[in-house]
């Protein structure tokens, strides 16, 4: 799809496509980061904990899922999948359940590569939270100054990365066109994100100059 691209053009999209994927990053995990920045006994609690590694792997799945729906997508296409495709499918202007099984049938390697990583993912999670460890730690000012200075930077972190950084209007989707052409956009950017952004894009209404005859 992109024959023309030079590799160190190819990686200099990939250095600057990681404001993007902060974006996505964050926004996907900004209920889990906020879970997890709690500091509160219940943290450890086998009930919490099920319902923090829930959050993440679901939110997670939904985000890997997408991008590897454009996969077999985007050559139809040629862009990042959009908020619209949701009309598509849930607007009953296609027969997707008639649809799902020759999508399945003609990408299968797509959605093996897919249940890997989420498995990969899963596994990893699991491991990290094995390491985690209960303790016992007395409640004082000094205590409670750092953990509102640690709850303060992860989610002053979280939203500095949804914003896409210190400017003043929010990253876009046309921002992307700062760092390279139109028909490498693709690449800088990523579905979760294009699919975000452009469903906060209100929808334009057609204009009713002169009347119908």
């Amino acid at each position: 799809s992109f024959q023309d691209i030079t590799f160190s053009e190819f990686s200099a999209l990939l250095f600057y496509g990681l404001r993007f994927d902060a974006f996505s990053i964050a926004a996907t995990n900004s209920l889990y980061i906020l879970m997890c920045s709690l500091p509160f006994k219940f943290y450890y609690s086998k009930w919490y904990q099920k319902i923090i590694s829930f959050v993440f792997i679901f939110t997670n799945s939904i985000a890997l899922a997408t991008n590897f729906i454009d996969f077999a997508y985007y050559p139809f296409t040629q862009k990042r999948t959009t908020y619209d495709v949701t009309h598509l499918v849930f607007g009953g202007q296609t027969e997707i359940t008639k649809l799902i099984p020759l999508f399945i049938s003609d990408y299968w390697y797509i959605i093996l590569i897919f249940i890997g990583m989420l498995w990969v993912l899963i596994k990893v999670h699991f491991k990290i939270k094995k390491q985690e460890h209960a303790q016992s730690i007395p409640v004082t000012i000094k205590t409670a100054i750092s953990y509102f200075f640690t709850f303060l930077v992860l989610t002053s972190t979280t939203v500095l990365a949804i914003r896409g950084g210190l400017q003043r209007i929010p990253i876009a989707i046309v921002d992307a066109a700062i760092y390279t052409e139109p028909k490498h956009i693709p690449i800088l950017i990523n579905t979760p994100f294009s699919i975000l952004k452009s469903a906060e894009l209100n929808e334009l209404k057609p204009l009713n100059i002169f009347p119908e005859l």
